[in-house]
């Protein structure tokens, strides 16, 4: 699975999972959803599949649906992943 295929389907997963992607994050990175930061889970998860840290689905979610309320729901999923991962990178 890609990052661009974990944000096509973002809402069919459980909000408290943790996105894991490789890096350089693009949206062709391969990518990983499991179980959040609980307990220290996250870092076994991280581990098992050597996938860095993204973000949550929770936010991830909540980006991609205020993108669609601000610029429509026409903006290509590409588009919307490029800015996700920048939001990753630089702000989250």
């Amino acid at each position: 699975m890609t990052l661009l295929d974990v944000i096509e389907k973002i809402d069919s997963f459980n909000e408290e999972d943790t996105i894991c992607a490789a890096r350089p994050w693009t949206v062709h990175s391969e990518a990983v959803v499991g179980p959040g930061q609980e307990d220290g889970a996250l870092v076994g998860f991280q581990r098992m599949y050597g996938k860095d840290y993204f973000l949550e689905v929770s936010i991830a979610r909540d980006f991609v649906f205020d993108w669609k309320a601000a610029h429509g729901t026409n903006d290509p999923m590409m588009a919307i992943g490029e800015r996700l991962i920048q939001y990753a990178e630089n702000d989250a």
